[in-house]
């Protein structure tokens, strides 16, 4: 399943791991199985638009840049102030960062 995610989304680097897919399937099958409702409810993963827009051109400014920076960055063209329920936190945008310099140093091609 995981190879058809990655085949249908190249791009994407938050696909969820081999085992929150298997995670997903045993409780829906848990479910099922009790006549329980079947529909899937996954919590936010990633990081929302047009945060992640932000976090991309922060990064192709300066792939040199490190997550902490890169966090005062965003914070400075998104204030905390104007939080909303899809503000992401301090620890995925960090991460974020962190992912995409791994991925320019490996491949060499900017997100």
């Amino acid at each position: 399943m995981l190879v058809e995610l990655k085949r249908k989304y190249p791009t994407r680097l938050d696909l969820p791991s081999e085992t929150e897919i298997r995670s997903v399937i045993s409780s829906l099958v848990a479910k099922q199985k009790k006549g329980q409702s079947t529909d899937i409810v996954i919590g936010n993963r990633g990081i929302a638009e047009p945060y992640l827009t932000t976090v991309f051109e922060i990064f192709r400014e300066n792939p040199a840049i490190q997550p902490k920076s890169a966090w005062v960055l965003f914070q400075q063209k998104h204030p905390p102030e104007a939080t909303t329920p899809t503000y992401p936190l301090q620890k995925k945008v960090m991460s974020k960062i962190s992912s995409l310099k791994s991925s320019y140093k490996k491949t060499g091609v900017m997100p």
